[in-house]
């Protein structure tokens, strides 16, 4: 039987509005300490209407640089 792959979805951690850079690292290190194959960043979150599009941007970039080299990030 072949193995399934497993990604999770993660929340945007936020602060005052604007991406909480820290938590998000954090956030990232534990799902793939957990033995994740691939993250979602960025999806659907009651919170997303209130982020600029530097915050979601910055949130992208930012979710790259961690996840490089770690697995796929979706």
């Amino acid at each position: 039987m072949a193995r399934a792959n497993i990604y999770s979805a993660i929340g945007t951690p936020l602060a005052d509005n604007s991406l909480h850079v820290d938590g998000l690292a954090a956030h990232l290190d534990d799902q793939w300490d957990a033995g994740m194959d691939g993250v979602l960043v960025a999806g659907t979150m009651g919170a997303m209407p209130l982020l600029t599009d530097d915050t979601y941007e910055h949130l992208l970039r930012l979710s790259a640089d961690l996840c490089r080299g770690r697995g796929p990030l979706l």
